[in-house]
């Protein structure tokens, strides 16, 4: 058969793919997203190196570090590059998985799937869920291929693999997981309620596979990590429910209008299940006594799919209505469609191509919840050679015997530029001082710590606490060293340095400052609030 007929897939593969390489294009050798380089990396390297358990790999959904790890191990290939190739995959995957959905379980047209694909892939939260939830992203690629396969002709090879992509979007994700096995739940309960008993038992057959995993992953995260809910205050907070509301507006308060237009007309069960899981589980975050641990904005981000379908379909509505409540502007009614597709495509430009400190200043509203740029990890693209150049100089200058803090935020950053040292301290979020006390307590007369200067930094940290004095800097990254280890008149070279992983050099001054004051702004924009729940960690 002729490639032209199979133009509308492969577009609906191919473009989606081509906008997510663009800011992976923009970064240069370094890949975006938090996730990527706080988490991904270094569990990749843990788990091909065999320190992480089994119980605790089972307890993170492992399916994404299994694949990554995998690649690894076989290839050696850098896991920089691994993941800046794995990102845009993922998003063509999960693209051409919404279009099989729309074109076979919605019978939708190609030419009309495929558009409802691009403008799905291009509205700002399908690209921030492309930014860093890899396996998010993975795990609704399962579930898009899953759907129309509830609704075919029964038979042995349609349950097998029914049966497999339910596995694998639980096996993804525990938020996909939860969404999957209510789907399933939702088809039981209805076979049930039309008194098709046979039905009802092999829908439930075929879910049960995935059931088990579930609470397999449940029972692992809770003894390694603890439980995925969580106590709560007899009287709701205020605070968090506006909040969450508030981004759940910011996120879709453009495309509600046309959302509640285009679902009347969309005959999928599944899609309103779906939605329905998820406002759930927004709720399900601020009940009295007993919550989930996961932070409800997570939830409003798996509501973005399904609300970008209906939106699309309730513009096609609209604009095919237009005449009637626009009979005298013929000119404006013919320009509609392609002045919508354009402020679209501007808006995801410019969130794909400015850098965070010059971000468009409707993407700096939720810092919490969202990056204002895409060309980040977790510095922006203007600091990430200079974290790497810092990383260099520790390589060099610092011995054994001498202990390596960190934030969450540079963590990753040490584990991929100095993979033969295995006593770097991860502090988390927290204070710089707590790192310190770490190594003190670990045997550790002096510590190093890499960070922004004076006045630059993020991550709620503007600058770094008393104990510490400026050694080495590189643009706006410094290396900071304990104050007691700087009062000695130990020279750095005196120690057995490591040796750099690479050939690369740095080039810049050593000098030291006075201690710098402790003030903060937040990650990823400088004007913006300090909360954890920014990144995916929970769960993990």
């Amino acid at each position: 058969m002729e490639i032209h007929n199979y133009r509308f897939p492969i577009a609906a593969f191919l473009v989606p793919l081509a906008v997510r390489s663009f800011p992976e294009i923009l970064a240069g050798p370094y890949p975006i997203g938090w996730d990527v380089v706080a988490n991904y990396v270094p569990t990749t390297f843990d788990l091909a190196a065999g320190k992480v358990g089994s119980v605790e790999l089972i307890g993170t959904s492992p399916l994404i570090y299994l694949l990554s790890a995998g690649v690894y191990a076989l290839t050696g290939i850098n896991p920089f590059l691994l993941f800046k190739i794995m990102g845009p995959l993922l998003y063509g995957s999960m693209a051409f998985s919404l279009y099989r959905f729309l074109s076979t379980g919605l019978r939708w047209e190609s030419r009309t799937a495929s558009l409802a694909v691009l403008f799905t892939s291009i509205y700002f939260v399908t690209l921030r869920l492309s930014w860093d939830l890899f396996r998010t992203m993975l795990g609704l690629t399962f579930i898009f291929l899953a759907i129309p396969l509830f609704s075919r002709t029964p038979s042995s090879r349609n349950t097998i693999l029914l049966a497999i992509l339910l596995v694998l979007a639980v096996a993804s994700e525990q938020l996909t997981a939860v969404i999957v096995l209510t789907l399933v739940a939702a088809r039981v309960g209805a076979s049930f309620w039309r008194r098709t008993n046979f039905q009802s038992l092999r829908e439930s057959a075929t879910g049960f596979p995935a059931l088990a995993l579930f609470i397999l992953i449940v029972y692992s995260h809770w003894i390694t990590d603890g439980p995925l809910v969580q106590l709560q205050p007899v009287t709701p907070e205020t605070r968090p429910i506006l909040s969450s509301f508030g981004f759940f507006l910011f996120a879709y308060l453009p495309l509600l209008p046309f959302a509640i237009l285009g679902a009347r007309r969309v005959p999928s069960t599944d899609l309103r299940v779906w939605c329905y899981s998820c406002i759930a589980g927004c709720l399900a975050a601020f009940l009295p006594f007993v919550g989930l641990a996961v932070p409800s904005y997570r939830w409003s981000l798996l509501l973005d799919i399904p609300l970008c379908v209906y939106a699309y379909l309730g513009l096609r509505i609209f604009f095919s209505h237009a005449r009637y409540f626009l009979p005298q502007m013929r000119f404006l009614r013919k320009r509609m469609i392609g002045i919508s597709w354009m402020i679209l495509a501007v808006s995801s430009l410019l969130y794909i191509a400015l850098p965070a400190q010059q971000a468009f200043p409707f993407y700096t509203m939720v810092p919490s919840y969202m990056p204002s740029s895409l060309i980040q990890n977790t510095v922006p693209l203007a600091d990430m050679h200079s974290v790497q150049q810092a990383v260099y100089w520790i390589s060099d200058n610092v011995g054994p015997r001498d202990a390596v803090i960190t934030h969450r935020a540079i963590y990753g950053w040490l584990r991929m530029f100095l993979p033969a040292r295995n006593d770097i301290i991860d502090y988390g979020y927290s204070s710089p001082v707590v790192g310190l006390e770490m190594a003190e307590m670990d045997g550790y007369s002096r510590a190093f710590l890499i960070w922004w200067v004076d006045g630059k930094g993020w991550d709620g940290q503007k600058g770094v606490p008393a104990p510490f004095s400026v050694t080495f800097v590189i643009g706006n990254i410094a290396v900071f060293m304990s104050e007691s280890s700087a009062a000695s008149n130990t020279s750095l070279h005196q120690t057995s340095p490591l040796q750099s992983t690479t050939r690369e050099c740095y080039d810049c001054t050593l000098f030291n400052v006075n201690p710098i004051s402790d003030i903060a702004p937040f990650y990823p924009n400088e004007a913006g609030t300090l909360l954890v729940t920014q990144h995916e960690e929970e769960p993990r």
